[in-house]
C-alpha cells in the first residue's frame, strides 16, 4: 500500500477582495476578515497565501508590528492565531513589505554605532531621533539611556 498524502493544488488564492470594505460593514470588518483567512490559510497550511496576506500594501496597520510609541497597544498579534510554521512565513512575508523601514533602520543604527566610538553625540541623537521617528523599539530607549548615562555625564 502507498501512503497518499492530501492533495493540496486546489487550494484557493488569496482574494483581494479580503481587503475591501462594502457598505453594510463595520470599520472593524477588513481585520475579522484578514484573521480569519490567515486561521483558514494556517489550518489547511496554505503558506504561500499567507505570505501573499503579509505583502499587500493593503494590509490593515493592525496587523503590522512596525508601531508608533502611541499606538503600540493596538496591535494585533498575528501568533496567537496561526500556527509557529505559519507564523515564519507571516513574518518573512511582513519582512519583505517592511524592507524599506527595515533597511532605514540598520542603516541609522549603524550611523549610531559610529558616532557612539568616534564620541559625536550630536550625530548619535541625531541617529536615534531618525529611528524613534520610524519606530516605537526598545533598541533606541536603550540606548538613549545609555548615550545619557555614559556621554553626557
Amino acid at each position: 500500500m502507498s501512503n497518499k498524502k492530501k492533495d493540496r493544488s486546489k487550494k484557493k488564492p488569496v482574494d483581494l477582495n479580503l481587503f475591501s470594505k462594502g457598505w453594510t460593514d463595520s470599520p472593524g470588518s477588513i481585520d475579522v476578515k484578514v484573521s480569519n483567512k490567515l486561521k483558514e490559510c494556517s489550518k489547511i497550511k496554505d503558506y504561500k497565501s499567507i505570505t501573499r496576506i503579509a505583502t499587500n500594501p493593503q494590509l490593515p496597520k493592525l496587523f503590522v508590528p512596525i508601531f508608533s510609541e502611541n499606538k503600540a497597544h493596538k496591535v494585533y498579534n498575528v501568533s496567537e492565531f496561526i500556527s509557529p510554521e505559519a507564523y515564519f512565513y507571516w513574518i518573512t512575508g511582513l519582512f519583505r513589505a517592511n524592507a524599506l523601514i527595515l533597511r532605514s533602520f540598520n542603516e541609522s543604527r549603524k550611523a549610531f554605532n559610529i558616532a557612539l566610538l568616534n564620541s559625536d553625540t550630536e550625530a548619535a541623537e541625531n541617529s536615534i531621533r531618525l529611528i524613534d521617528e520610524l519606530c516605537f523599539n526598545w533598541w533606541s530607549t536603550e540606548n538613549s539611556l545609555h548615550l545619557l548615562k555614559e556621554i553626557k555625564h
